[in-house]
């Protein structure tokens, strides 16, 4: 298997690191005798790095100190080639290299809530028009990698399609139809399009992924390779309308709350169910319609009252 990285490219999107993030990675390579520069112990450069700490320690200045802190944590951050992760990630990527204003890595506020994502700017929100590149990690280093990059490099291709003209994302195209209908062709939609970013990767060599072979048999032979004339996006789009008229076992489901009870749900009930009880749904929460959806839960309740 490649590795992400082929060669030094020009990375015209700046990278910005959360100082959180830079200190964690630094203290758990230094601390694991990670990535520990050659021919330098690593119980020398833990030496070094502590007694730099304690002179830290004893500036009077509260600010003075906090700017010292990250600098000396940064400078660390880059010695130990900590900084070459990101960079190495994003190099089968062009358009996420050159195409942004700006990449983020910060730490996840919730455990395990590793991803990326793209963000819009405030001047333009709601126009579609992705501004940066939001990568979260527990922290960097090669502790863990291989899965990381396994994990990470399919949203990465996610982001890229989304900036790539010849893929032709279009994010109204998923927001046709009923609510319920939405959330469904979503699910479908986002399933198929991240097993597309699996199959694209792995046959370029860049992640070891053996199930997704199985993945796509589970599919009742729903072809991802986009015939030459029509853009990736709409294939996947034809795709994920068929697998929610016809769904098979393998099918994504859609995840989202129920409006009537407000708790997460996948079980969505059919519309022309809830068109038989739309009467007596509204009677108890008159500003819901059929478009809205319910849980498969709720439209049983109601199924009941109306016997």
């Amino acid at each position: 298997m490649k590795t992400a990285a082929q060669g030094p490219e020009t990375l015209a999107t700046p990278i910005e690191y959360e100082p959180g993030l830079v200190e964690e990675s630094v203290r758990r390579a230094i601390e694991d005798g990670e990535s520990a520069p050659s021919g330098l112990k690593s119980w020398r450069l833990r030496l070094d790095h502590q007694r730099q700490l304690d002179a830290i320690y004893q500036m009077p200045d509260n600010e003075q100190r906090e700017a010292a802190f990250r600098k000396h944590f940064l400078e660390l951050f880059g010695e130990l080639g900590l900084d070459a992760w990101v960079p190495r990630w994003l190099q089968p990527f062009p358009q996420l290299r050159t195409d942004l204003e700006r990449v983020l890595v910060r730490s996840p506020l919730v455990a395990a809530q590793e991803g990326a994502e793209l963000w819009e700017s405030r001047e333009q929100q709601g126009q579609g028009i992705p501004a940066y590149l939001i990568i979260t990690l527990a922290r960097l280093g090669p502790g863990g990698s291989h899965e990381l990059e396994a994990r990470l490099l399919p949203e990465l291709q996610l982001a890229a399609d989304m900036l790539d003209p010849e893929f032709a994302f279009q994010r109204g195209d998923l927001r046709r139809g009923t609510r319920a209908e939405q959330e469904r062709r979503a699910a479908s939609y986002h399933g198929l399009w991240l097993l597309s970013a699996r199959a694209r990767l792995r046959a370029r060599g860049l992640i070891d992924d053996p199930e997704v072979a199985d993945d796509i048999e589970q599919l009742d032979g729903a072809e991802l390779q986009a015939p030459s004339d029509t853009p990736l996006h709409e294939h996947l789009l034809q795709l994920a309308d068929r697998l929610v008229k016809h769904p098979t076992a393998a099918s994504p489901t859609a995840v989202g709350h129920c409006p009537l009870c407000r708790f997460p749900t996948c079980d969505w009930a059919d519309d022309d169910l809830l068109r038989a009880l739309e009467g007596a749904i509204r009677g108890d929460l008159s500003g819901w319609s059929v478009g809205d959806g319910c849980c498969g839960q709720c439209a049983e309740h109601y199924e009941l009252l109306a016997t």
